[in-house]
């Protein structure tokens, strides 16, 4: 509370204080942040009885000397004044005096943005037990939206470099699904692996306008595996190219046409 001696006083209800220090017109009155003055200070602590007497006081002193001491006036802040330290919530998070990076944070989640995810490669892929090779590709999924790459034939180490574009929130967690593709034709494809982003964790690099490349972790229920999944997402807001962009309309039920490839090695003939 910004306040004066007698403010002190007043609102501790201490009566011997309070007159003394008006006795000896020792430290003038003002108003606090909240726009009380001494008398409302007392009685709100309860001291009726002080509360009446300022109250008379500064009615009284007011008629005869409008400057009087017990005439409140607009506090103003002196030389050297410092503005307390913003209150910290329990995670340490400032609530007052935010960054601009965790502002935007706050403001993704209001209103949302379009973030440019690049699903680009993968290395140590493990083809399943009755499978010589892998013909894999790769689900992107946000929320009830999905999306995919094309597939890429016979390869443990692919490569896809595609980009997808996604509205998110920044509470989402994107799910990268690696599937070996059903060269078929039909839709029994086996899945591999799987890792998962969340997205609150790079929201500030990402309203920085950083590019955030990440490797992933890709981890499968049935065998332990060193899968690695290489990916980088950045605001669509920053990013240079639109040319590359993957429409919006790219949907899991598009036509998937084999991605082109250096001419696949001899099968390896591992087994899990």
């Amino acid at each position: 509370m910004r306040s004066t001696a007698l403010m002190y006083a007043a609102a501790g209800g201490h009566s011997d204080v309070v007159m003394a220090l008006l006795e000896a017109q020792a430290c003038p009155a003002l108003v606090d942040q909240k726009q009380r003055a001494p008398f409302e200070m007392a009685r709100e602590v309860g001291a009726e009885a002080l509360a009446r007497y300022l109250q008379r006081t500064a009615e009284h002193w007011r008629s005869s000397n409008p400057s009087s001491m017990l005439a409140p006036a607009e506090w103003q802040k002196p030389t050297g004044w410092r503005e307390a330290a913003p209150e910290v919530d329990q995670e340490g998070s400032k609530l007052a005096g935010l960054t601009a990076a965790v502002q935007a944070s706050r403001s993704m989640q209001a209103k949302g943005k379009k973030v440019i995810i690049e699903v680009l490669r993968a290395t140590g892929l493990q083809a399943g037990m009755f499978i010589n090779s892998l013909d894999p590709f790769v689900k992107v999924r946000v929320g009830q939206e999905v999306q995919e790459t094309q597939y890429v034939v016979s390869f443990t180490d692919p490569e896809w470099n595609e980009q997808f574009e996604f509205f998110i929130m920044g509470t989402e967690v994107i799910i990268f699904s690696v599937w070996d593709y059903d060269l078929t034709g039909g839709e029994d494809h086996d899945f591999i692996c799987r890792a998962e982003l969340p997205v609150k964790h790079h929201v500030k690099e990402l309203y920085k306008g950083q590019k955030v490349t990440l490797e992933l972790h890709l981890e499968n229920k049935t065998h332990d595996d060193e899968s690695t999944l290489f990916v980088s997402m950045q605001l669509a807001d920053f990013v240079k190219d639109p040319q590359r962009r993957i429409p919006e309309t790219r949907r899991v039920s598009e036509d998937r046409r084999p991605a082109p490839s250096p001419a696949a090695p001899a099968s390896s003939g591992a087994f899990l």
